[in-house]
């Protein structure tokens, strides 16, 4: 059986949410493994609905766009990344969290409680701010032919942008680009405070409760407006602007948020090597994170690459696995959380490192055992194959290499 077939099978084993974390060395597969997991589940009949694609990295493989060939119930995709912008990876990134949040606000205001979940579970306040640029001039709209019914166009320079609507729409769309020209800078930047927790909505003007969400996001659609900005009260530090922001802080809030806005219940989120640009600390709590924000859902599962340990030293006992691509087997996270890094690096990752305290804690043990006992039992055996297994992987300047050849020959004697 292939690998995607074994994790096809794992996913499609319950409909609880569950966690299946790759690991396996550059070039084995894993952003394949991905890739070939969004084509078979938007090709299928599965009852899987919703696809989110997440990375922080700009070299990532995720499709920007999956066209769903099922008739009936056909599926959604979103691509939550750096690609794709004509900005710096960190705008193009907020632009499209942005751009999800704004769309949940407008279809399921109710479901905005996830974003404050994760801006308090690190440590921000649930208070944030919008800064947009008006790209074109208000005074360049107009209808082009009066004789062609729901014929609207932006004109700017050189550049036409036609608008998909009819009468009231263009009537309506008129008036919020020259309210918004009413409250933009000399800069031509309007800022926009929002609370997911309450329904309040203000400008920088605090003209009071306007809700005019749905037309920003047809302004970002049609390129009208673009975010520039996104700023944030972090508790420890006060207002502070995301560009500026540590590439730490920036990645973790960012994938969060874009999962956030997008997630429903029966949805397959694939998130590529999370850990890029997060401190340990962040890469120990991350799989935390993402069960104790979205555990409301029904049926989501979530299928991560990683290169960290620290990310699968805090898998639960249930519901959480590792796909190894070197064995291609499934196994269950229970025997690998709440384990040292130099565990998973020995035992998982088949990449000890030189000096390995894991290793070296083992064979000490076993070390002194044999020496009192002057002889190998059963376990012995079977904890001296481990190490053996190990030398593979060592250097041969490596302590733990002459180590390991001692016991070799300490069972040679005693064995």
């Amino acid at each position: 059986m292939n690998k995607l077939s074994i994790l096809m099978n794992g996913i499609l084993n319950t409909y609880d949410n569950e966690y299946f974390v790759i690991i396996g060395k550059n070039g084995e597969g894993k952003s394949q493994l991905l890739l070939d997991v969004i084509k078979t589940v938007s090709a299928s009949d599965l009852h899987f609905k919703n696809l989110i694609s997440v990375s922080t990295s700009a070299f990532d493989r995720f499709p920007l766009n999956v066209r769903s060939p099922k008739k009936y119930e056909p599926m959604t995709y979103t691509y939550v990344g750096v690609r794709g912008g004509s900005s710096s990876n960190v705008l193009s990134l907020m632009s499209s969290v942005s751009t999800g949040f704004i769309s949940k606000y407008v279809s399921s205001p109710k479901d905005l409680h996830r974003f404050s979940m994760v801006l308090e579970e690190i440590g921000f306040s649930t208070n944030f701010e919008y800064v947009y640029k008006l790209i074109v001039n208000p005074g360049n709209l107009y209808r082009q032919n009066m004789l062609i019914e729901d014929d609207y166009y932006i004109v700017d320079g050189d550049k036409r942008i036609r608008l998909d609507c009819n009468e009231e729409e263009f009537e309506e769309i008129m008036h919020f680009l020259q309210y918004v020209k009413g409250i933009c800078d000399k800069n031509n930047n309007f800022r926009l405070s929002v609370n997911p927790m309450s329904d309040y909505l203000k400008d920088n003007n605090s003209m009071g409760n306007i809700d005019f969400f749905h037309y920003i996001f047809k302004m970002i659609t049609l390129g009208i407006v673009k975010l520039i900005d996104l700023r944030m009260e972090k508790y420890s530090k006060g207002v502070i602007s995301l560009r500026r922001a540590s590439s730490g802080e920036q990645c973790i809030l960012l994938s969060l948020l874009g999962i956030a806005a997008n997630i429903t219940d029966n949805s397959i989120i694939l998130i590529d090597e999370p850990e890029i640009s997060l401190h340990p600390e962040w890469q120990q709590r991350y799989i935390n994170l993402l069960m104790n924000t979205f555990e409301g859902f029904y049926n989501c599962k979530f299928i991560i690459a990683t290169h960290s340990p620290l990310v699968i030293s805090n898998l639960k006992s249930s519901n959480c696995y590792i796909l190894t691509m070197a064995d291609s087997e499934i196994i269950n996270a229970k025997d690998y959380n709440n384990r040292s890094s130099d565990y998973q690096l020995a035992e998982l990752f088949e990449f000890p490192g030189f000096q390995n305290e894991y290793i070296l804690r083992t064979a000490i043990n076993l070390f002194a055992k044999i020496r009192a006992n002057k002889s190998f039992d059963k376990d012995d055996e079977k904890t001296l194959s481990r190490l053996s297994g190990f030398k593979y992987n060592l250097e041969k300047t490596d302590p733990n290499y002459d180590l390991i050849n001692a016991l070799e020959n300490m069972k040679v004697v005693y064995g």
